[in-house]
């Protein structure tokens, strides 16, 4: 699924699955790291308060939950009014209302490759 209407999107970097969705990204347009935890190997959830967002990006990308490096974001980013696009296939199940109600496109794959879209 391409949501790059303006072939520019920014990524928030925490963990291998965001890396390659990331990487996957730069081959439909223009993929901006946003903020990464690279440097202590993925051990901590950037500050993401104040993003340097531009007015041309599509939507922001997160993998909401690292089960790799054990770190899952308490807050979702600001995203200064662009749509969230999060991973979370390792917590859509989750009962966590107030921070789906953010969260314009979920998308979630379950182990047998079962496609799960929700729209909040």
């Amino acid at each position: 699924m391409n949501l790059m209407k303006n072939k520019k999107a920014g990524y928030i970097i925490t963990g291998q699955w965001a890396k390659k969705a990331f990487a996957e990204a730069k081959i439909y347009g223009d993929a901006v790291e946003l903020a990464s935890s690279a440097d202590e190997t993925f051990s901590y959830i950037p500050d993401c308060s104040d993003l340097p967002i531009t007015d041309d990006m599509d939507y922001v990308y997160i993998c909401e939950n690292n089960t790799i490096y054990g770190t899952k974001y308490k807050k979702l980013p600001n995203t200064k009014g662009k749509n969230l696009v999060a991973d979370v296939s390792s917590c859509f199940l989750s009962d966590n209302k107030e921070e789906d109600q953010k969260s314009e496109k979920k998308r979630g794959r379950a182990e047998r490759r079962t496609d799960i879209e929700k729209s909040v």
